[in-house]
This record gives C-alpha cells, sequence and structure tokens, in this order.
C-alpha cells in the first residue's frame, strides 16, 4: 500500500497525526522522483493541506493548498477543472481566516471555469455557488453591505435550483441550502421567506436525520428569530 493510500485510510479512521505523517512521506517520495513541478506532486500538497484544516492549522493549510494550485495552473492551465477545485479549496480556507475577498476571488474563479466546463446544472456548480454565497453573506453582516447579502440571496437561489433538479426535493443537501437561504432571507428582513424555507429544512431533515439533530436545533433556533423579526415588523 502506498503512502498516499496509508494516509486516506488513517485520514478516514480520524488518525490525522498518523495521516499527516504518511501524506508527507508521499509527498517527499514524489519530490525526490518527480521534481517539485511535476502535476502528481499537487495531490500529497491537496492531501497536507486537508488534513492540516482538520487539525486547525489554517495557515499551513492555505500554504499547501497554494502550492497545489501552483502547480495544477502551471501544468493544467487556469480552465482545467482540477484548478476550479483548488480555488474552492483555497476559498474555504480563506474564508475561514477571514479573508473574505480572497475567498470570494478564488471561488468567483472556481464557478466561472465550472460553468464553462460543466454547464449550469451541475452539482460541483451549486457547490460553488454556495460558497460564493456564503462569502458575500459574511462580507454583508461584517461590513453592512446590502449588495452582498442580495449576491448571498441570489446565489443561495442559484444552488437551491441545481440541488432540486440534480438530488430532489428530500436530500440533506437541500435541506442545508434551504436553511442557509433562510438565513440570508431573515437578514434582508423577509420574514415570510425564511420561515418557508425553515419549514422545508426542518421536514427535510426530520425524515433523514431525526428529531434530535443539531441541524433540527439551529433550525429551531431560525424559527425563533424570525419569529421575533416578525413581531417587531408587525408593531
Amino acid at each position: 500500500m502506498s503512502y498516499n493510500k496509508l494516509g486516506l485510510f488513517h485520514k478516514q479512521l480520524g488518525d490525522l497525526k498518523q495521516a499527516k505523517d504518511f501524506h508527507e512521506r508521499a509527498l517527499d517520495v514524489r519530490l525526490k522522483k518527480l521534481g517539485p513541478k511535476h502535476v502528481s506532486v499537487a495531490m500529497p500538497y491537496n492531501n497536507l493541506a486537508l488534513i492540516h484544516e482538520q487539525l486547525g492549522d489554517l495557515k499551513q493549510a492555505k500554504h499547501f493548498h497554494e502550492r497545489a494550485l501552483d502547480v495544477k495552473l502551471k501544468k493544467l492551465g487556469r480552465e482545467h477543472l482540477d484548478v476550479a477545485m483548488s480555488h474552492n479549496n483555497l476559498g474555504l480556507v480563506h474564508r475561514q481566516l477571514g479573508d473574505l475577498k480572497q475567498a470570494k476571488d478564488c471561488h468567483e474563479q472556481a464557478l466561472a471555469v465550472q460553468l464553462k466546463k460543466l454547464g449550469p446544472e451541475h452539482l460541483f456548480v451549486a457547490m460553488s455557488y454556495n460558497n460564493l454565497g456564503l462569502v458575500h453573506e459574511q462580507l454583508g453582516l461584517v461590513h453592512s453591505r446590502l449588495d452582498d447579502l442580495k449576491q448571498a440571496k441570489d446565489c443561495n437561489e442559484r444552488t437551491l435550483d441545481v440541488c432540486l433538479k440534480v438530488l430532489g426535493s428530500e436530500h440533506v443537501y437541500v435541506a442545508d441550502t434551504y436553511k442557509n437561504l433562510g438565513a440570508v432571507y431573515n437578514y434582508l428582513g423577509l420574514i415570510q421567506e425564511a420561515i418557508q424555507c425553515y419549514d422545508h429544512a426542518l421536514a427535510i431533515y426530520v425524515k433523514n436525520v431525526g428529531l434530535e439533530d443539531d441541524q433540527v436545533r439551529e433550525i429551531r433556533s431560525g424559527f425563533a428569530f424570525s419569529a421575533t423579526a416578525g413581531k417587531r415588523e408587525n408593531k
């Protein structure tokens, strides 16, 4: 079994330090045999980035995602789907670090490639819309920018449209999207729309994961927020 497969195996077991060790060995072997510019070196860079992200070491995760992206850009070009994946991965880390402008740029680049290569109704496109929507939501809240919240609304609505077509109306990812969209509607003061989204999300979660799941508790908090806002609105 290769170092890379051993790393993935230990990651599945939750043994992240051991997984990190095997992915470091895989990287070392590929660097020595293939050199730092070979496209196959991008894989252990990406795996190490994901491990560091799970370990909470976001700066190291960013470093390895940047290395993976750099190799892919040079060898595969800007319009390759693997490059789009690395842009998305790097964008997720930037968002966790609070680097929202960089996160937005990364997700926009990923989305542009995926739309061109996969078309507007692919699940990967929906995931990029979701990522971009979360960034716009944070930008809107941090900087009190209504335009960003409207962009978040648009992205979440596009995510929902694709997910409903691809996954059907009872998939948990559809519930996640309803929940995200409900939160944005809340921030925009669209209380009835928010409650409708939470209704849909709650019904899907209860059917799929049961009443005691964390997602269900989060939805109930959203309902409470909407109800309070609705009372203020009607005064």
